[in-house]
């Protein structure tokens, strides 16, 4: 680690100390100064050479004052150092104020007067040593003077000594960073808050904090849009007033907005903590949550977990930190407030029982899982909508930044719901008006528009108009620039896409540069710095504004340098992956490739590092469907083929065809027979999946077109699918056989679910003949799923099997992982498994099970609403008539395109069902749908027959 020790006089140059500070951890040098030395049992003196000898260099700034003297010396404290520093060998970087440096004068006090010329003269003789052994910068602007001495310290930077500084850096986020934390009572903060405005007031909403501490309920949601001052809020109750409040065992803070939205890593840090750091990597995922809540009902914990809307549908996504409000708005999936990971889900809905211990949550949007069946919220759980500031605290807030207003300016504020990420950004312009600096009245009479839209958005998206219109050139280009990468930015990433950077301008003078423009930002509250982690960020709202200001080649510009720094970094790991986390770097160097419009070079990326982890092992669908967006406007059949497919898995079957009968448009116009085929065969599946059988039929008999040409690898996958579409008839013998040829052929496929989707089919048609299968057998055929997609379609298998041989314990269990897998795959997951398995185990929590499912029923795709459990379900629970409405709903889903085109096992259940509750089977008519309802299917058989084109 390298330290530089800052040594001058007190009162005059305290901002220069403070700009020096900055300027070393920019460099991530420790900075050593006097006011920052904790208790110690040894003289100050002693201390300071101690801190000395360990310096690496000493910043020297000299000014109008000698400064103290120890008792018994000479010579002041600065001269003293200085003299340390040189018997030590440690070098010096001197500064020496100008004459314009504004003297603060010799003192009014008569006793201390009589010292001031001795002082004076001394402060010349030591200036006049220092001129003669070093060649001295003078100063007199703080912004200068930052810049030159960031450009001095340039040679003394850690990352100068060579590579191991860097790839601590290239390891990740601090999540994955070796470190040891803090144990119980100590607040353990992952990471700690750092803001852009500083928090002010609120006297009332602390108070509030202080009495929900001191009341029976466990849980308080504190819930407001973004820059409301939510985080700021609960940090500042957190480290001022909870322990005296409540007198914790401990405290835990965890951001998911600098993190991951991993539950299953917030709960192994929590669990490390609240053990006092025992190791917790062996411990199961599952046993998580019990472990944890164990650990919270023996001891008055104080848990708060900020930012955790990125745990919600709405917000997830590998790039959340440009989802603004407007955009959740604007999202009209019913369950946008649902949370992604059915761990988290169990462990936040069991918050409620927590007491002795307290959680605090700050989020955008309430999660589900602490609402019940009606919407409303849980027992024991508070909510706040966080409002603006009050007036008075808007006063004092202006007064901490530095701006005067009067009555008009503060309505002006007002109009803008008192936001204090607003107000920080007006606050920042008014500072810098030239007319009247830090005049806001003054600044709001010189601009050319009012705020006074209806709709916030618009009048948030003014003032963000005018702090970019007010920014230098450069200084604006670099704010875009940031807010083309995703999240919080290292400082060694900034400076390797630099804008400011220029042909024949050195690195320290560009790094010079990229600091004072960095430090505009800063103080404008646009961009916040983490000096500890010398990381940058910024709110969504001011991301997503600067971004959407990238326009043409500075787009692409931005983009390619970001390209190119990821690219000089070592390549990720290979192996398996437990989190899209683990490809962040790989994703950041894919969404560069893409920014930069270089289609080819991100899809050959994808195919290499991303597809397999994402789409085949994780299953992340959401995020894939997000990543591959671009390439909608392009003809690279790969990218969108997997497009295609993640909407499919993520239960989007509709926008799947659509988007397939497009890619099949594209592969028909060069007549390339392997790639018509594949694109018919995603679109077989799709149509399956949205129950859309005659269609599926129809798109399955065109695939044999011109069989003799088909391609060996394309063979076994038509077998299967024909006999699927047997088996699906309900002709069982003949499903066996013809799967049990498959999978002794030594035929290969190039479909990487093919072997599991074998497996899988050939277990359904086993299963119908009458076969029963052990736990120990599916254990078995489990071990070789590595894909998320065949382990919920085995998941789903033994749920049922378990459920008809009595089997409640494994369909529990199984029920739980079933939702799990639909929530991690993006799917709209409701609980019918465990409803079902409630109700037959006869749990009292089984009607409000059934309840919720009901209540999301909705937003599941019309073929995916498990219309037959829900059947299941209501018959345990004794609600015939609902039982029998949803018994029929199944039957006439299960009728699909019938009657040649159904589901027939599928059918025989709800029939089955429908005469034990004793009701009527009415007569169900023909649908008329057949092949000729399928789009370009003519064409593609043409196709497939002549081999050329026919558009």
């Amino acid at each position: 680690m390298t330290y530089a020790f800052i040594s001058s006089a007190s009162g005059s140059l305290d901002d220069y100390r403070a700009a020096a500070t900055d300027a070393c951890s920019r460099h991530e040098i420790t900075p050593v100064a006097m006011e920052r030395f904790t208790a110690d049992d040894q003289p100050p003196l002693e201390v300071c050479q101690a801190k000395i000898r360990s310096a690496q260099v000493l910043i020297l700034l000299l000014a109008d004052r000698y400064g103290v003297r120890p008792a018994g010396y000479d010579r002041s404290y600065t001269e003293l150092e200085y003299d340390w520093a040189m018997q030590q060998g440690v070098p010096v970087l001197a500064y020496v104020a100008t004459d314009g440096f504004p003297w603060s004068g010799p003192p009014r006090s008569a006793a201390t007067l009589s010292h001031y010329a001795e002082d004076l003269a001394a402060l010349q003789r030591f200036i006049t040593r220092v001129k003669t052994a070093h060649t001295v910068k003078k100063f007199a602007g703080l912004e200068n003077f930052r810049m030159d001495l960031y450009e001095a310290l340039m040679p003394y930077r850690p990352t100068a000594e060579g590579a191991e500084v860097k790839a601590a850096k290239v390891r990740g986020p601090w999540f994955r960073e070796d470190r040891t934390l803090p144990s119980p009572p100590h607040l353990c903060a992952m990471p700690s808050y750092v803001g852009g405005t500083p928090f002010t007031g609120r006297r009332a909403d602390l108070s509030s904090l202080d009495a929900w501490a001191r009341s029976d309920d466990p849980v308080l949601v504190v819930e407001a849009i973004g820059g409301t001052g939510k985080s700021a809020l609960t940090w500042a109750w957190t480290n001022t007033r909870a322990k005296s409040v409540m007198k914790p065992a401990g405290i835990f803070w965890w951001s998911f907005y600098d993190g991951s939205p991993s539950m299953e890593r917030f709960l192994r840090e929590l669990l490390s903590y609240l053990t006092s750091g025992k190791e917790q990597s062996r411990i199961g995922r599952d046993e998580l949550p019990l472990l944890v809540d164990a650990k919270l009902r023996r001891g008055a914990y104080l848990l708060v977990l900020d930012g955790f809307e990125r745990l919600l549908t709405a917000y997830h996504q590998f790039d959340p930190s440009k989802v603004t409000e407007d955009d959740v708005e604007a999202d009209r999936r019913a369950n946008k407030h649902s949370m992604i990971d059915t761990l988290g889900y169990e462990f936040v809905r069991g918050l409620v029982h927590a007491s002795p211990s307290k959680v605090l949550i700050s989020t955008r949007m309430v999660p589900d899982a602490l609402e019940g069946p009606s919407g409303g919220l849980l027992p024991r759980v508070e909510r706040w909508r966080l409002p603006g500031l009050l007036a008075a605290d808007v006063r004092a807030l202006l007064t901490r930044l530095e701006v005067t207003a009067g009555p008009e300016a503060l309505s002006f504020l007002h109009g803008l719901g008192n936001h204090p990420l607003l107000i920080a950004i007006v606050a920042g312009l008014a500072r810098n008006y030239r007319p009247a600096p830090g005049n806001l009245s003054a600044w709001l009479a010189g601009q050319s528009f009012r705020v006074d839209d209806p709709k916030l958005a618009r009048r948030r998206h003014h003032i963000l108009e005018a702090a970019m219109r007010d920014l230098e050139p450069g200084t604006a280009r670099l704010l875009s620039w940031i807010s083309a990468l995703s999240g919080t930015v290292h400082w060694d990433v900034l400076e390797s896409i630099n804008p400011l950077a220029a042909d024949g301008l050195s690195k320290a003078r560009a790094g010079a540069l990229l600091d004072a423009a960095l430090g505009d930002l800063e103080v404008r509250g646009l961009l916040w710095w983490n000096r500890q982690m010398n990381t940058y960020d910024m709110h969504p709202i001011v991301r997503a504004f600067a971004y959407d200001r990238l326009e043409g080649t500075d787009k692409f510009s931005a983009h390619a340098r970001i390209r190119d720094h990821f690219q000089a970094l070592p390549p990720e790991e290979a192996g398996t992956v437990s989190s899209v986390e683990d490809r962040t770097q790989t994703i950041s160097l894919f969404r560069a490739l893409t920014g930069a419009q270089q289609y080819g070079e991100a899809y050959a990326l994808w195919n290499r590092s991303l597809m397999e982890p994402l789409l085949l092992q994780l299953g992340a669908n959401t995020s894939v469907v997000e990543l591959l967006e671009p390439f909608r406007r392009t003809n690279v059949i790969g990218a969108r083929a997997d497009h295609s497919l993640a909407l499919h898995m993520a239960g989007k079957h509709d926008q799947a065809i659509e988007m397939e009968l497009i890619n099949l448009d594209l592969v028909l116009t060069d007549a390339d027979k392997g790639e018509i085929r594949r694109s018919l065969g995603r679109l077989a599946a799709f149509y399956r999946a949205a129950g859309q059988l005659a269609r599926h039929a129809a798109v399955v008999a065109i695939l044999g077109t011109g069989e003799t040409d088909v391609a060996n690898a394309d063979l076994p996958t038509l077998a299967l699918r024909r006999a699927i579409l047997v088996l699906l008839n309900d002709d069982v013998a003949t499903a066996r056989a013809t799967l049990q040829d498959i999978a002794t052929s030594a035929q290969s496929d190039a479909n990487p679910w093919f072997a599991n989707d074998v497996r899988y089919w050939r277990m359904v048609a086993e299963f119908r003949s009458g076969r029963t299968f052990s736990s120990a057998a599916f254990d078995h055929l489990e071990k070789g799923n590595v894909d998320w997609r065949s382990r919920l379609a085995f998941s789903t298998l033994k749920f049922r099997i378990a459920l008809e041989a009595g089997d409640l314990g494994l369909a529990a269990t199984t029920a739980e992982r079933i939702d799990r897998l639909r929530r991690i795959g993006g799917q709209e997951a409701i609980p019918i498994e465990s409803a079902v398995t409630l109700a037959k185990l006869g749990r009292a929590e089984a009607t409000q099970t059934v309840a919720e499912c009901f209540a999301r029923m909705p937003r599941l795709h019309l073929f995916d609403r498990p219309h037959y459990l829900c059947a299941m379900a209501l018959t345990e629970l004794r609600q015939l008539d609902e039982a029998i409405e949803q018994a029929q709903q199944a039957r006439r889903q299960a009728w699909a395109d019938g009657p040649q085109f159904s589901y027939r096992y599928e059918l025989r259940q709800a029939e089955a069902l429908l005469t034990r509750l004793g009701a009527s089977l009415e007569p169900l008519a023909p649908t008329g749908n057949n092949e000729r309802t399928v789009p370009l299917l003519s064409t593609a058989s043409e196709a497939l027959q002549y081999g050329r084109s026919f558009l």
